[in-house]
């Protein structure tokens, strides 16, 4: 059987010289005595085409090659499939990708592993759009290539230009090419000349020939890519009875042009002391087991059988018998295996001097299981921050891919909360539904293969939820003033899922914090009525969880509760001038509860401009003014504690008093001396 073998290409045909530095363009080009092809370093994006401009060297205007069919690359997975045709397989072992989806990806763009991918098979770097054939050139003529990308809005994003000769060359042929057999393998190995600045050396693969009898056959061998580290090689399996095979080998180009043949190199296949492989290999699936029969051997000097596995076209096959099974018993039973892999099965029969055979026929089957995997065991829990966390020993069933986690408020209903590749899980609630503090939770865990068999649950754990995570301190907080001697105290929102209480407190700026206020939603406003004026109060609040946890205070800025009114004028004032020198003025009182007292105004005109005149509040409702005379006019404003003052009173001019004495003032209502301000 033919080994896949997948090579890695060095990148220096990539980084050195071939391809343009990052942010150039390029193409090469390639010509093999009928059609062109241009080959482009640069992919195109994903909206973007490329057009294609030649003229004869020395002409004067350009020719449009693919006016009506630019190259891009193409945009559905469906398309790309559809261009990649036979290579589809062979490209998805060369990348490796898990499905067409990851192949369309892998061969776009300009990775190193897509720009060799596209090189080596030209299905591929037609769907990438940068392989462009010219099928109407002359050979030896020379051309002058003009490369122009454009975007979906007709904008050049991109050109370059490139003059090259149309010259036919073949790359150069394998050297030193080796044969030996190794067990049942045949192992091949040769020699190529690495790339360094040869822009002629352009292989990328090689193929290999084979001749029993008759002429030479290329092998329908998987990818052979070139790779300058290290020799080429090839093995494949020894079938048949063919006592000698000769092989060589060739270099391919990316337009497909194969180098002369290297030096032949025959191997001999079958030695005269190896049995002769088993025949008739058939391999029966039976349930959880796979049933492989083959027929007895008839040659004399065989002794017993081998049976050999491999899970992959890739992988070496792996003897599965312990023991050397009887020349009477051509058969074996494989429990071994997993479901849902396709085995491939090949025996060899063993001489008595223990020598044994090459394999026999390959005989492939796969195991569909039919049964579930296993529950977990030993659950436990314990808290992670504010989340239940549930641990685990693993399934017994070495095909498990995932465990499903389910829990029950009553050991009932059971609901699926969530999935875990690994032994553990974590639940923080289900459907934006937090766990309830305080109640008591089942849960169970299954075992699901990658078939989506899913296994009995296992044995239930029971937890009680208790919230240990205190909630965030209530944000933003404000303190306002109102009108009416009251202070309007803001708390916003704060994400709590599950508040319980929020605390309002007050203190003042030296004080210790008092509760003032409760409440048991946010966001929250509260109305203090009962501060005293010009007390300068801080407020705090706090929030606490349905579990009893509580957040840190927050607080908001000092203020400071004011009367925001002014109080009511003085209706009333009048002003006497003294025969012993100043004025002496009195006015009717103001009733106001936070009355600080009165303020003087004085002024030489009635609608002049008054001036204060006392250094404080006038405690009483009469005033002497000892500097005044009869050509002052007074006004007076009452003023409270905090500040505020009221309209001015009606003015009082200072009047002399009639030569008659006046009456004497009542002892009740003393006056203030101005003059002891």
């Amino acid at each position: 059987m033919v080994r896949i073998i997948l090579f890695v290409f060095v990148a220096n045909l990539f980084s050195i010289t071939l391809f343009a530095q990052e942010g150039e363009r390029d193409l090469l080009y390639l010509f093999d005595g009928k059609k062109a092809g241009l080959y482009l370093t640069s992919a195109p994006e994903y909206d973007e085409q490329i057009y294609i401009l030649r003229k004869r060297s020395g002409s004067a205007s350009y020719d449009t090659l693919n006016l009506n069919n630019p190259l891009q690359r193409l945009k559905t997975d469906a398309e790309v499939q559809e261009a990649l045709g036979g290579d589809k397989e062979m490209l998805m072992n060369y990348l490796d990708a898990d499905d067409e989806s990851s192949l369309a990806r892998g061969i776009m763009g300009n990775s190193i592993r897509a720009s060799f991918a596209t090189l080596i098979f030209p299905s591929a770097a037609i769907a990438a759009g940068r392989l462009f054939y010219d099928s109407t050139v002359t050979a030896g003529a020379g051309y002058d290539y003009q490369i122009i990308y454009m975007n979906e809005s007709g904008d050049v994003t991109g050109e370059f230009s490139k003059s090259v000769t149309a010259v036919s060359s073949q790359p150069a042929s394998p050297s030193g090419l080796t044969g030996k057999v190794k067990g049942t393998l045949v192992n091949l190995q040769w020699q190529y000349p690495k790339w360094e600045s040869d822009r002629t050396n352009f292989a990328v693969r090689f193929f290999v020939y084979k001749k029993v009898q008759g002429q030479f056959q290329r092998l329908e061998h998987p990818l052979i890519a070139r790779n300058d580290e290290a020799p080429g090689s090839f093995q494949e399996a020894i079938t048949g009875n063919d006592a000698e095979a000769e092989y060589y080998v060739t270099a391919a180009d990316p337009l497909g042009i194969e180098s002369r043949p290297s030096p032949a190199v025959k191997v001999k296949l079958l030695s005269d002391e190896l049995p002769s492989p088993p025949t008739g290999l058939t391999a029966t699936v039976q349930i959880t087991t796979i049933q492989l029969v083959w027929n007895i051997s008839a040659e004399p000097n065989v002794q017993g059988y081998n049976v050999y596995r491999r899970d992959s076209p890739r992988s070496e096959a792996v003897k599965i018998n312990r023991q050397l099974l009887g020349i009477e018993s051509p058969f074996f039973t494989d429990s071994t295996m997993q479901a849902g892999i396709s085995y491939n099965y090949f025996v060899t029969a063993v001489s008595k001097a223990n020598k044994e055979s090459k394999y026999s026929g390959m005989a492939t089957a796969e195991l569909v299981d039919l049964t579930p995997p296993e529950p977990p065991t030993a659950l436990k829990t314990s808290f992670s921050g504010d989340f239940v966390r549930i641990d685990w020993k693993a399934s017994r069933s070495g095909d498990t891919k995932v465990y499903n986690i389910y829990r029950s408020e009553d050991r009932q209903a059971f609901a699926k909360v969530g999935s875990s590749t690994g032994t553990s899980f974590i639940d923080s609630g289900y459907g934006g539904k937090p766990l309830t503090p305080g109640f008591y939770y089942h849960y169970t865990i299954t075992a699901t293969d990658k078939f989506e068999l899913e296994g009995k649950g296992s044995d239930t754990v029971l937890v009680r939820y208790v919230d240990r995570v205190p909630p965030p301190a209530p944000s933003p907080m404000k303190a306002l003033l109102l009108e009416n001697k009251k202070i309007e105290v803001r708390v916003g929102m704060t994400p709590v899922k599950d508040l319980a209480k929020v605390t309002i407190f007050r203190r003042t700026v030296n004080g210790k914090d008092e509760v003032v206020a409760t409440n048991n939603t946010l966001p929250f406003t509260f109305i203090d009525e009962k501060g005293k004026l010009l007390e300068t109060y801080i407020y705090t609040a706090q929030s606490a969880d349905s579990s009893g946890n509580v957040s840190p205070k927050s607080e908001t800025e000092p203020v400071t509760l004011r009367d925001m009114y002014a109080p009511g004028a003085v209706p009333f004032v009048s002003a006497v001038v003294l025969k012993t020198g100043g004025t002496e003025l009195a006015w009717v009182a103001v009733v106001e509860a936070d009355l600080a007292g009165y303020n003087i105004y004085r002024s030489d005109l009635p609608s002049g401009t008054y001036e204060k005149i006392n250094a404080s509040p006038v405690k009483t409702a009469g005033y002497k003014d000892a500097s005044g005379n009869a050509n002052h006019f007074y006004k007076i404003k009452a003023v409270d504690t905090s500040g505020n003052e009221s309209e001015f009173s009606p003015y009082a001019a200072a009047e002399v008093p009639p030569e008659k004495a006046p009456e004497p003032k009542s002892p009740d209502e003393p006056f203030q001396d101005g003059g002891n301000e």
